[in-house]
């Protein structure tokens, strides 16, 4: 288990008793979603950086 998915199990056992298992599944799955669209998010970005540092290497 990464780091990520312990923090989101931590963040739905966290939820008020009065939660419901649909709820549960359906707040993990939001968390999930938005733990995979912020790497997605950081690679693009380190992506973006290392053309950089790659172009100004390149062209010196």
């Amino acid at each position: 288990m990464c780091a990520s998915d312990e923090m989101i199990e931590s963040m739905v056992a966290s939820l008020s008793e009065e939660a419901s298992d649909t709820d549960r599944r359906l707040f993990k799955h939001a968390l999930r979603q938005l733990v995979k669209v912020a790497r997605e998010e950081q690679l693009e970005a380190i992506q973006e950086d290392f053309d950089v540092v790659y172009n100004v290497l390149r062209f010196r």
